[in-house]
Order: structure tokens, then C-alpha cells, then sequence
């Protein structure tokens, strides 16, 4: 790529961002490369209003893939319980039920089923996939073409093989699996984690989210997973500890990259996938340029919640996108950190600016977190946020509790400032 191609490109309120892109085409290392990745292309991004539409662009795409995704993992289940359940009627119609080689394969698949360990690795549809595909392979050899049809589709091969009571090569079509069509939820999910697949990105959201994924390794410290453990007992756990086991691994990389150690070819983290995800995002601003986008209305929020975690030390703000959509959580303010940005809560939920909050006795209702309250000096604010007034007296008592508020519930002006300040705002965790 020559350089200066962005100056030749970006126009008017895009003009200021060549300067970070000629920035990265002038960098010898990875260190100076994915510095500026985080450092400042992604907060520009995400914070310049130039690019507001293509933030929100990226935040509904997501929205869009996180609602499929859970729309397949839900029905998925039930499409491999009913084709197996059909697949042994089947069998007691073509008389190979009792099989023993089919039988052992069955009675393999049943296990799996009645155990249902969707916390292992792999999980039981994996295992159920793959044994059915198994299954399948030896209908194909005992001629049960029928049966095979209805849960894969079936490709020819035209061989040659010895005759051996002939002695003569003869040619013979030879019949192979070429994809199981029983589960087309499951088929469809791993479609889905193709998209993920660095080498071949394709999509302006997933291009994004590695940017971001970029700027939380860089700027999270390691102690952010020192309180962090694995735990597999269920199916939720399961999902956490695989995804933060992914953060660390991604956390290292990066890590090695900034003390100079990360090689050329480090996979995500290449600066040859990264170079062309930029000319991704330059392709979309040359298009943006083009059209009047300007004057679209933003990305209308569901619903916004905002919720203390006491144990961690951390005010959360929660935003779901649609009714029945995922949300995305970012981080208002660290109390043991310097780091925060609270000006917009008062507004957005009508907090009293300037409320004392009065403390209540840490033997009654809520006390302890009030305590709690007073000791990490919290903005009176947002100590407003978890207190109410008491029944009996006009003393505030803390409660843990959210606070949540539907996007019709607030103006265009305050959608608009809530959009804005969450632009700026840090992402908990990527990824997810």
C-alpha cells in the first residue's frame, strides 16, 4: 500500500484520520503498529462524531448476530433429539435396529443424550454430530441409501478397483457423506463461527471487534485476571471460563507484542490482517463520503441499565440494543481507580444533582452497603442511585438494586447525550 493513499481519500470531517493511518504505514514493528491501533485509531473511532454512523453500523450488525445465534442454539438442541429419534424409527423399518456394529454406534449416541454434559469440551452436540455422521457412513456401506438421504446429502465418486475374481480393473461409483442436514440450526452456527476466522473477515462489525479486542489487551493490566477462576459446573460456566481462557490467551499476545517479543505472524494479531481490516474500514468511509448519512437518526437503545458491583468496585452500565436482544456492558467508573466518567448518569436518571445522601445505621436494612458507600467515597450521585427512602422515617436506606430504563422513557436530547457519552466509554470485556 503507498503511502499517503488515505490523504487522497478521506475528505472534509474525514480529513484528521489520515494521520493516524499514514501513521501505521510508516511503523517497522508491531509494537508501534498495534500502539496506534490502540491508542488512537480506536478511540477515534468510537469517540468522533464523524464516524457515529459506522460505530452504530458495527453495535447493530452485532445486535443482529448475537439474536441469531441465540435463536439457533435454542432450537438446535431439539432438531438433534427428534433426527435421532426419527433415525432409529428408520432402522426398526429397514430391520438393522439390532445390528450389533449399529447397535454398539446407537447405544453410544443415547449415552450421550441421556448425560446431556453441555458444560463438557467438546459439548454433547459435537459429540452426537459427529457420532451421527459416523452412523451414517456405515449405512452408506450397507446400502441404506434411503435412510442416508434423509440426514445427508450424498456425493459420487466414480474408482477404480482390483476385480479379484475377474482379475480386470474396473471402474465403480463409489458414494460418499458431503454434509449432515439433520440439525440446519447447528449447520448454521458453525457457518456463523466462520466469520470470525482472522484470515478471512469480511464484515465491518467483526473488523471492530478485533479493534476493540486490540485496545482492552493493550490497556488491561494482568491483574485483571487475578481474581478471575475456571469453573465448569454448568453450561453458563462453562461459556464464561472457555471465554476468558480466550482473553488471556489474546492478552498474552498482545502483552508479548509490547514488550517486543510478538512475531510478525501472531495470529490474530498480524499486521498484514490488520492492514487490510484497515482498508476495510477506509473502503466504508470512501462510501460513507458519498451519501447523506449525516442527517439518518441514531441508533434508537432499547433500554439502558445501570448496576454496582459491589465486590469488584465498579458502576456498569448495561445496553441492550432491541427488545430481545443481547447488551453490550461498559464501564462508567472504577472506584479504586481514578478512572470514570459520571456527568451524563444524573441526567439520564433523574438524580437529584447535589442530593446528600444520608447514611443509614449498618446494622439495618442495606446498612452494610451504605457503609460500603461512604467508605469508597462515592459521588453523591451516584449513591443516589442505590438509596430510597425509607417507609417509616425520611432516613434513605441502600439497596442493591439496578437501575433500568426503557429508551421511550427518555427524550430524543437525552438519547442523543447517552449515545455520545457511551461512545466514550470503556467496554468491560471484548468479545462477548
Amino acid at each position: 500500500m503507498d503511502k499517503k493513499i488515505y490523504a487522497d481519500l478521506l475528505k472534509e470531517r474525514f480529513k484528521h484520520f489520515e494521520y493516524y493511518f499514514d501513521k501505521l504505514l510508516e511503523t517497522t514493528t508491531d509494537f508501534e503498529f498495534f500502539g496506534i491501533v490502540a491508542r488512537f485509531i480506536v478511540p477515534l473511532i468510537r469517540e468522533s462524531k464523524s464516524f457515529e454512523h459506522l460505530y452504530f453500523q458495527c453495535v447493530r450488525e452485532k445486535d443482529i448476530y448475537l439474536k441469531l445465534r441465540a435463536e439457533l442454539e435454542k432450537k438446535a438442541p431439539l432438531e438433534f433429539e427428534q433426527s435421532f429419534i426419527l433415525l432409529k424409527l428408520d432402522l426398526k423399518i429397514a430391520d438393522k435396529l439390532e445390528d450389533s456394529e449399529i447397535k454398539e454406534r446407537i447405544d453410544v449416541i443415547q449415552k450421550v443424550f441421556e448425560q446431556k454434559q453441555e458444560y463438557a469440551i467438546p459439548s454433547y452436540l459435537n459429540v452426537v454430530y459427529q457420532q451421527m455422521g459416523f452412523l451414517l457412513e456405515q449405512f452408506l456401506e450397507i446400502g441404506l441409501m434411503d435412510v442416508v438421504k434423509k440426514y445427508a446429502a450424498i456425493t459420487d465418486r466414480k474408482v477404480k478397483r482390483h476385480n479379484k475374481i475377474t482379475g480386470e480393473i474396473e471402474e465403480v461409483t463409489k458414494f460418499y457423506l458431503n454434509g449432515l442436514i439433520f440439525a440446519p440450526s447447528y449447520s448454521k452456527l458453525l457457518n456463523l463461527d466462520d466469520i470470525w476466522n482472522p484470515e478471512f473477515v469480511q464484515k465491518l462489525w467483526v473488523v471492530w471487534e478485533y479493534m476493540v479486542l486490540v485496545e482492552w489487551c493493550w490497556n488491561t493490566p494482568l491483574s485483571f485476571f487475578a481474581d478471575k477462576t475456571e469453573n465448569y459446573g454448568n453450561f453458563q460456566l462453562r461459556n464464561t471460563s472457555i471465554h476468558l481462557l480466550t482473553l488471556y490467551d489474546y492478552w498474552c499476545q498482545i502483552d508479548a507484542i509490547k514488550k517486543h517479543n510478538g512475531g510478525a505472524s501472531t495470529s490474530p494479531f498480524c499486521r498484514k490482517l490488520f492492514t487490510k481490516y484497515l482498508v476495510l474500514i477506509r473502503d466504508e468511509i470512501v462510501l460513507e463520503q458519498e451519501t447523506d448519512l449525516l442527517v439518518q437518526k441514531n441508533l434508537v437503545f432499547y433500554a439502558v441499565e445501570l448496576r454496582f458491583d459491589n465486590l469488584k468496585q465498579i458502576l456498569l452500565l448495561d445496553v441492550q440494543w432491541s427488545e430481545d436482544g443481547g447488551s453490550k456492558t461498559f464501564v462508567v467508573k472504577r472506584f479504586n481507580s481514578n478512572f470514570g466518567h459520571c456527568s451524563f448518569v444524573h441526567k439520564l436518571f433523574d438524580v437529584p444533582c447535589g442530593h446528600k445522601v444520608s447514611v443509614v445505621d449498618c446494622n439495618s436494612s442495606g446498612g452494610s452497603v451504605a457503609k460500603y458507600f461512604k467508605r469508597s467515597n462515592v459521588d453523591n450521585i451516584l449513591g443516589e442511585l442505590f438509596f430510597e427512602k425509607s417507609k417509616h422515617n425520611k432516613t434513605r436506606q441502600a439497596v442493591m438494586k439496578t437501575r433500568k430504563i426503557s429508551c421511550s422513557e427518555i427524550s430524543e436530547i437525552q438519547r442523543q447525550e447517552l449515545a455520545r457519552h457511551i461512545k466514550g466509554l470503556k467496554v468491560h470485556e471484548p468479545l462477548k
